[in-house]
């Protein structure tokens, strides 16, 4: 098979792995939200080194943003979709109030890779939510 630029789907609108993370953390339902997950996905951390691998330990590290009990918005930047698999980039916002009671704004741009199942539904591979942030130094070493 040949694969042809018309294989290529480029998306500018919210992609809906994005629409269903944004629907299961409103929502407060962290299964929902680590099934969204591969068995053996990996998300990354703030400095791109490795966070968690497994659906298991996702699952422990998006409880603790669940804790924060915030509003998520995520922007979908592009999505490029090429047969079952997808390359997404997108900005997060989660706004949430603090121990004090003080209003907090967290703001990331992200990059994912994630394949569609036989079942209809958008799985992260690769979670990256601080993929598309400029490097710093703590990044850099």
């Amino acid at each position: 098979m040949n694969t042809t630029l018309d294989d290529l789907n480029v998306k500018l609108l919210e992609h809906p792995l994005h629409a269903d993370t944004v629907t299961a953390y409103n929502n407060r339902d962290l299964d929902h939200w680590a099934d969204l997950y591969h068995k053996e996905a990996v998300l990354l951390d703030s400095t791109g080194k490795q966070a968690a691998v497994g659906r298991d330990n996702i699952r422990l590290a998006l409880e603790r943003f669940l804790a924060l009990n915030g509003k998520m918005k995520i922007e979908t930047v592009y999505a490029v979709e090429y047969g079952n698999m997808t390359v997404l980039r997108g900005v997060i916002e989660l706004e949430y109030t603090d121990q004090t009671g003080t209003l907090q704004k967290m703001v990331t741009e992200s990059i994912e890779v994630a394949t569609l199942g036989a079942d209809g539904i958008w799985r992260f591979k690769v979670d990256h939510p601080y993929g598309a942030l400029p490097r710093t130094a703590e990044t850099q070493s």
